[in-house]
């Protein structure tokens, strides 16, 4: 804008006129319209003509070229006191002086009470630095977690990660295969022989008892072909598929493969106990009590004599259960961690159980792809030799 007195471009935050020193109004324009004969000209003022209106605002003659090299005030800001400083600014301590600090220019000696914005973090960059110090804080924790374990990141392989998705899954890739590990809460449920299996449960599985379980993962999936290629280097399935679930592999490879991949991850897999198979088969605390994991039509979720041609699927191709769980029902039957015992429901804990059987099999749970249907119910149980292989057992990883 324009000062209101010598017409000269200013800024238009500015309160007083560096050149000619007058107060600019906050109404600029009703001021003008009470005093017409303030109104702009086209041009500006030249300095004869400031000078001019000064002789004839502070009186006395115009002051000449010598005069004015030795008053430092003229052409800089009229010195502000108590009766004319701006608002805001009575009862300030250090009121300007009235002659510029040598060797500054007239802007630099501008008043310092005259008020400036002052500068604040804004809630949004608060929030951006919260979340950058957050997220170093995390790094740190986990890699000293991470070494406290004895694992060491910079040995893992760069083709292995551990990413979290969100609070119910966690995504994990080796050597460029990607898996889904899916939380399953812990609680309480009725293993068995429940009312909905009716009279195709089996002796093995009474009585039906109250188990409680802590909180785990399990894999969305079996354990695929191209997953146990990626950690074992090859591929003993006879259904080839890098999508297809692995078989033809005893609870002792499963074992093996195991290690190899917590030592490639960092992680802690296992395979289930046969109460956490269970508990995952039904829905977990999302259960909808049905016969079969997630449906009580067994076509709908699982592969089996009826519907597989004889052979394996590829994973994940059918309906989920109420966790996300695919195929726990039918495809290939998955090995447990327990040892079997046909009575052991009459005398297994009631928190966290696992059978431990020096000599005995290992349960398999699921039913395969070329069972009947009333062998592919979430109580139904079976047993193998560890050493066994058959393509139609395969396994399921927890942790």
């Amino acid at each position: 804008m324009k000062c209101i007195n010598c017409h000269r471009e200013i800024s238009d935050t500015m309160r007083f006129c560096p050149l000619c020193g007058h107060i600019q109004p906050k109404d600029r324009e009703a001021y003008l319209r009470e005093h017409p004969e303030l109104q702009e000209d086209d041009d500006a003022l030249s300095e004869d003509e400031v000078m001019e209106m000064i002789k004839k605002k502070e009186g006395g003659d115009k002051p000449t070229n010598a005069q004015l090299a030795a008053k430092p005030n003229v052409g800089g800001p009229k010195p502000i006191n108590a009766a004319n400083a701006p608002v805001g600014c009575q009862g300030e301590k250090n009121v300007a002086s009235s002659a510029p600090v040598k060797g500054k220019s007239i802007v630099q000696s501008r008043p310092h009470n005259v008020s400036q914005p002052q500068r604040k973090l804004s809630k949004a960059k608060i929030a951006v630095l919260a979340c950058i110090a957050a997220a170093v804080l995390g790094i740190i924790l986990f890699t000293v977690l991470n070494k406290s374990k004895g694992i060491d990141i910079e040995d893992l392989n760069p083709t292995d990660s551990v990413a979290a998705v969100d609070k119910d899954k966690e995504t994990i890739t080796v050597d460029n295969v990607t898996f889904t590990m899916i939380k399953v809460e812990g609680g309480t449920f009725i293993m068995g022989a429940t009312s909905e299996q009716g009279s195709d449960a089996d002796d093995d599985e009474k009585p039906a008892h109250n188990v409680t379980l802590s909180t785990f993962y399990m894999g969305e999936t079996e354990v695929t072909q191209e997953l146990w290629e990626a950690v074992m280097g090859s591929n003993p399935s006879k259904n080839k598929g890098p999508k297809q679930p692995v078989e033809n592999v005893s609870w002792n490879d499963c074992k093996t493969f195991i290690d190899k991949l917590n030592a490639k991850t960092g992680k802690n897999f296992r395979m289930p106990t046969e109460a956490e198979w269970e508990f995952a088969a039904r829905g977990g605390k999302k259960s909808q009590s049905t016969k079969y994991s997630g449906s009580i039509t067994a076509k709908t979720v699982a592969w089996f004599k009826d519907n597989s041609g004889d052979k394996t699927h590829a994973v994940a191709c059918l309906s989920a259960n109420e966790l996300g769980l695919y195929d726990m029902s039918g495809n290939v039957y998955e090995w447990c961690a327990d040892n079997y015992d046909e009575k052991y429901y009459s005398s297994s804990p009631a928190s966290n159980p696992c059978c431990e059987k020096v000599g005995a099999d290992y349960v398999c749970r699921g039913g395969g792809f070329n069972f009947k249907e009333n062998c592919i119910r979430v109580s139904y149980r079976d047993s193998d030799n560890p050493k066994n292989k058959s393509n139609k057992i395969g396994l399921r990883l927890v942790y």
